[in-house]
């Protein structure tokens, strides 16, 4: 069964896509200042890969995302108003004139583009529970409290499930049939080269993000005793509920 055709025209991507594009942009921005030292000296940070190089890898990933939404809007709308001069000399110089007649709002784009809005709300659900104690660099914070409400009683790390998902949104969104990725970009040596970086570099993120929760449940513990152990017996996963 197909979409409507409503659904269908490259001009509804132009929003989504950029929507899209800012939620990711929000979700993998820190919320708040990086911990204090003595703050972080409380989390055995040496062996974390991943803060060491969140900021790097945080960069390229954003403007990997703002790369894909701002090539597709522009060959959409240049699509859509040719032969304006700028259209006539955007599309001249694609490699394959007829890649912007194949963009289009798929289902499997739709589907990436609502997992990244609700990893996007469930990222600042679990920014505003905690505020400021909420970090990238795990660190139990001054006057630090430990959080059991709001998601954090359906899973103890609600924000990394946050993050986990908008990745897993907008890889879905990035390789969809209809995206410039697919459609466009791949076509080329470069395109292929900067897709595979961001595929290797997302799936050594997502893999940390999963192994850092160990670290950080230990450090909670420490840090809170008996209330962290209560806490863990009433909330048992710490990502999917049932799952992990």
């Amino acid at each position: 069964m197909f979409p409507p055709p409503v659904l269908t025209t490259p001009l509804l991507k132009v929003p989504l896509v950029l929507s899209g594009a800012v939620l990711v942009h929000i979700s993998a921005t820190p919320p708040t200042e990086s911990p204090k030292p003595h703050e972080a000296s409380r989390f055995q940070e040496d062996a974390d890969t991943l803060s060491q190089h969140s900021r790097s890898s945080a960069l390229f990933f954003k403007a990997t995302v703002w790369l894909g939404a701002l090539s597709e809007t522009a060959l959409i709308l240049a699509e859509r108003y040719y032969p304006a001069p700028l259209s006539a000399r955007i599309l001249s110089s694609l490699p394959d004139p007829y890649a912007p007649d194949r963009l289009r709002t798929s289902a499997p784009f739709l589907l990436g583009w609502l997992l990244i809005c609700a990893g996007s709300a469930l990222r600042l659900a679990a920014h505003r529970g905690i505020g400021r104690l909420f970090t990238w660099k795990p660190a139990p914070r001054d006057a630090h409290t430990l959080e059991t409400a709001g998601p954090y009683a359906v899973v103890r790390h609600p924000g990394r499930t946050a993050m986990l998902t908008v990745m897993l949104g907008n890889l879905v969104c990035t390789f969809a049939p209809g995206s410039v990725w697919r459609e466009c970009l791949l076509g080329s040596w470069a395109g292929r080269a900067v897709a595979a970086c961001g595929v290797v570099t997302a799936a050594m993120t997502a893999a940390t993000l999963v192994k850092r929760t160990e670290k950080e449940d230990e450090a909670l513990k420490a840090a809170f005793g008996a209330e962290w152990e209560e806490w863990a017996k009433t909330t048992p996963y710490r990502l999917v509920p049932f799952v992990y």
